[in-house]
């Protein structure tokens, strides 16, 4: 959630925000109105404790005059209840304080264009050469099938529609991705994690809108533990309520791991191909840093991901999410996408996000300053490369006129001696 302490202070850079997002800013003065009743009952609270503090001394003061206890002990006595209630109203105000704070987004970074919706995101950059095909191009599902390296009819019958065997050369071909994006990060000095694959709610609710877990997240039955939809959520979590000396800052993760999606909503899941699936594996980049240095971190993982593609010689372009597409703990988020010529446009094949000290502050993470004193650190993540889009896009922008798919030149000490899918 935002910082209530910045709220109070100054209410208009969030106002704004909620209105470029074209959000109802009210919430904003709900929130402070709300708060204001909270300080106000915490203060009464504060005194009725002190209060109690002061009876303690009063009745030891008291005995020792030999003088009558009887009201003293009976006021100490009316105390703890009057307390205990005071309490329980203080607690009521601060959840509903909290609930209101969680309504109200990150504050927009300046860069981020105005829209309602995905159709109004907008292109920053291209890179990489497209291919002039001398023939139609196919679609990677029909290549991969007419190949015989994938099986999504078994995995219909195994687990449902959203899943598939890799068999063969493509199988090796996601190992060769992920070894590959892995040897990437490693060059850039972020250190490897494999984190767990299943974590409890508490853990999800700091580092995910509740929209997002309802929608997207599988949970195990009668237990509180949920399937990670991407190595970022571990990361995030391993550093909950850690005070980081700032001299060890940024801290720099690469997640590998598998990644579980529920994926109900408008997009739903693809009957067959490897786009949109329930599982797939993921490296996923984490930076922890100064507030002072989020901006340029923002610029050096969307460099590292546009690195990794164009190695592979894939097309890629960065689009700009608009406000309307911009998720509420975001303050800035590009999409980096991959040419499909068998479309003839674009396709997501990860993202790269700038939360600020929102997710930080909901678990809290915080940089610890040489006076001792502390401040809320700042988080982003970036997809290095999630190996089933990267597959989508290899297959078809490499495919032959044979049917054959050839593979990069800086995939082929991961692959065995295999240069091409046939």
């Amino acid at each position: 959630m935002i910082d209530i302490v910045a709220l109070r202070e100054n209410s208009e850079p969030y106002i704004e925000s909620l209105e470029r997002r074209s959000m109802d800013s009210s919430v904003v003065s709900s929130c402070l109105s709300v708060d204001a009743s909270w300080r106000e009952q915490k203060g009464v609270l504060d005194s009725l404790r002190a209060e109690k503090n002061q009876l303690s001394q009063k009745i030891n003061e008291v005995k020792k005059t030999g003088a009558d206890l009887s009201s003293v002990l009976k006021e100490a006595k009316e105390l703890p209840a009057r307390i205990a209630e005071q309490e329980l109203r203080v607690q009521e105000l601060e959840e509903k304080r909290d609930a209101l704070l969680r309504k109200i987004p990150n504050i927009l970074a300046d860069q981020v264009p105005k829209g309602a919706s995905e159709e109004e995101n907008v292109q920053r950059n291209e890179f990489g050469q497209k291919r002039v095909f001398s023939f139609p191009p196919k679609s990677h599902v029909e290549i991969i099938e007419s190949l015989g390296v994938v099986d999504f009819d078994a995995s219909r019958k195994t687990s449902g529609s959203g899943f598939f065997f890799l068999k063969g050369s493509l199988a090796l071909l996601d190992q060769a991705l992920q070894q590959y994006a892995i040897d990437i990060m490693l060059k850039h000095n972020f250190e490897l994690i494999v984190p767990p694959y299943m974590l409890r709610k508490s853990t999800l609710d700091g580092v995910i809108d509740t929209e997002e877990f309802a929608h997207s997240i599988f949970s195990l039955q009668d237990k509180d533990l949920h399937l990670i939809s991407t190595s970022e959520h571990s990361l995030v979590g391993l550093l909950t309520q850690k005070d980081i000396p700032a001299q060890e800052l940024p801290v720099r993760l690469v997640g590998i791991s598998p990644c579980f999606r529920a994926e109900v909503g408008s997009h739903g899941i693809d009957e067959k191909g490897l786009f949109r699936t329930h599982q797939f594996h993921k490296v996923e980049q984490i930076i922890v840093c100064t507030p002072e240095e989020s901006t340029a971190w923002f610029e050096r993982l969307l460099a590292i991901t546009t690195e990794i593609f164009t190695s592979l010689e894939i097309p890629i372009r960065h689009l700009e999410m608009c406000t309307g597409d911009l998720g509420m703990m975001k303050h800035r988020q590009f999409d980096i996408e991959a040419w499909s010529p068998r479309k003839n446009g674009y396709f997501e094949v990860g993202s790269c996000s700038n939360l600020t000290d929102m997710q930080a502050r909901r678990l809290g993470i915080r940089m610890l300053l040489p006076d001792g004193s502390r401040v809320v650190a700042h988080t982003l993540n970036n997809t290095a490369l999630a190996t089933s889009r990267a597959m989508v896009a290899l297959i078809e922008n490499f495919q032959q006129e044979d049917g054959t798919v050839l593979i990069p030149r800086v995939l082929h000490p991961y692959m065995r001696g295999v240069t091409k899918l046939s």
